[in-house]
């Protein structure tokens, strides 16, 4: 035999630019043949030509050169068509010796590979921004019970901002009186400890928040209690 091995087939880009593909795409270039019997006769076909035009050919009879490729086909069959078919090019390029079905095997798997992570990543991508969604759902739904939660007790935005006017309001039809006169308007300095008293207080906090308010900071407290 020869020691001359026929030139490779120039190779095609298999994956030209792999974020323009669909999902669909993808996962159809990583999905094993439907039609089994095609990709055997490759593998048998591609297998034959790398026994038959090693530098060192194998001395088997019919029967041995029979099992050992049909090795080829049992290991390498499950693979894309195109993995396989490019994996036997690459190592006829780069190699004069037969390659074992493993070997073959490896070049088809890294030739895979860009799939695969393209294929992973979309996947993780897809999973945080579910993630996202159900955390603003979450949010969402948190802030409408505390709404409904405020409004069922009687503490509407009005009133809420009315309890920033006043001193000591005891009811909350007190909140919808109108002030003659503020009582903090009269006691300046009481204003400046219920403005630090109301930043610290977690519940005002919290109902401004639900109220759709601000919240307080030391400038305006002092501005709502004054």
């Amino acid at each position: 035999m020869s020691d001359q091995l026929p030139a490779p087939q120039k190779q095609k880009p298999l994956h030209a630019s792999l974020r323009e593909k669909s999902n669909s795409d993808l996962e159809s270039l990583i999905r094993s043949p439907k039609d089994k019997a095609e990709i055997d006769a490759m593998i048998l076909e591609e297998a034959a030509i790398c026994v038959d035009t090693a530098k060192f050919v194998e001395n088997w009879t019919p029967e041995e050169r029979a099992r050992n490729l049909d090795a080829y086909r049992t290991a390498l069959r499950e693979f894309p068509f195109w993995a396989v078919n490019n994996a036997f090019l690459k190592w006829r390029a780069q190699h004069s010796r037969r390659p074992s079905p493993a070997e073959i095997g490896t070049l088809a798997n890294s030739l895979m590979e860009p799939v695969t992570r393209e294929i992973g990543l979309r996947r993780k991508e897809a999973g945080l921004q579910q993630e996202a969604e159900a955390e603003r759902e979450r949010q969402k739904c948190s802030q409408e019970a505390a709404a409904a939660i405020m409004d069922k007790a009687g503490f509407t935005p009005k009133r809420i901002a009315e309890v920033s006017k006043r001193m000591t309001p005891h009811s909350l039809a007190e909140l919808d009186e109108p002030i003659a006169k503020s009582e903090l308007q009269e006691r300046p300095e009481f204003s400046t400890h219920v403005a630090k008293a109301r930043i610290n207080n977690a519940m005002a906090q919290e109902a401004r928040k639900a109220a759709g308010m601000p919240p307080l900071v030391e400038e305006t407290a002092e501005e709502d209690a004054a």
